[in-house]
């Protein structure tokens, strides 16, 4: 859409669309944040098993991003693109849950394997290798980098799964706890003692771990731009991200 030869702004889009509710305004609007939409998919797809499709992903982001459009309100206070991205991500999120790929098989092997590097760097008095893992085990070391790596496609879903859910576990999940509407004394230090745990846990990391978490869950950054800024490789970082994982796991059930 075109005024004067220049493109309309996104103010003169929710101005006409607030105004009149007309969908042909609404559809500007969508077109105008779809690259947003396909941007949080492209990001959030680095981490999923090949079988979902990034269409999926853009498919399920449209849907935050329409839920976006019909519930903000410019008094808020926030600027819309902030605002849709969480709804955009959340949507995704909330489809992708519906897969369940995080079975009580997942669990006990992450929950060996997690095992068996406790032992062996107990014993060693350094981190331990996924051949050593392996060996330990007594499987081929392609079978701890597959853990692994569900242990990343696991926490993209769900970190809370891979940090407080065990293979029995029944507790419900942090990010459910925080964001329930139930404020009830329960919830409220069951929340409480989550992020106790939880930030007593991340002090025992070492910097490396932490500028890890810090670079991927805060500032968003994929694997690959994390492995440029600090000179390792894509694969490296990914081993220290579900490494680290499974080190908050175990500081965790300590607690």
């Amino acid at each position: 859409m075109k005024k004067e030869g220049v493109l309309v702004i996104a103010e003169e889009l929710w101005e006409r669309y607030l105004t009149t509710k007309e969908e042909k305004w609404k559809q500007e609007l969508i077109i105008k944040y779809l690259p947003l939409v396909k941007e949080i998919a492209r990001r959030m797809s680095l981490g999923l098993p090949g079988h979902i499709e990034n269409d999926d992903l853009i498919s399920w982001g449209v849907l935050g991003l329409l839920d976006a459009l019909g519930k903000f309100k410019p008094e808020m206070g926030s600027k819309f693109k902030s605002y849709a991205a969480l709804r955009i991500k959340g949507a995704i999120l909330d489809e992708l849950r519906r897969f369940s790929w995080a079975p009580r098989s997942l669990m006990q092997n992450i929950k060996k394997v997690n095992e068996a590097f406790r032992t062996l760097e107990n014993r060693l008095g350094r981190e331990a290798t996924l051949q050593e893992v392996s060996e330990l085990l007594g499987v081929y070391p392609a079978f701890v980098e597959k853990v692994m790596a569900q242990v990343n496609h696991c926490s993209v879903v769900s970190l809370d799964t891979v940090l407080f859910n065990g293979e029995d576990s029944q507790s419900k999940p942090l990010i459910e706890t925080i964001s329930s509407k139930d404020e009830g004394p329960e919830n409220r230090l069951e929340k409480k003692e989550k992020i106790r745990f939880l930030k007593n846990a991340l002090n025992k990391l070492n910097k490396r771990e932490k500028l890890v978490l810090s670079l991927y869950y805060y500032e968003e950054l994929t694997m690959k731009e994390i492995g440029e800024i600090l000179n390792l490789s894509e694969s490296r970082v990914s081993q220290i991200h579900s490494r680290t994982l499974l080190k908050l796991r175990s500081y965790l059930k300590k607690d």
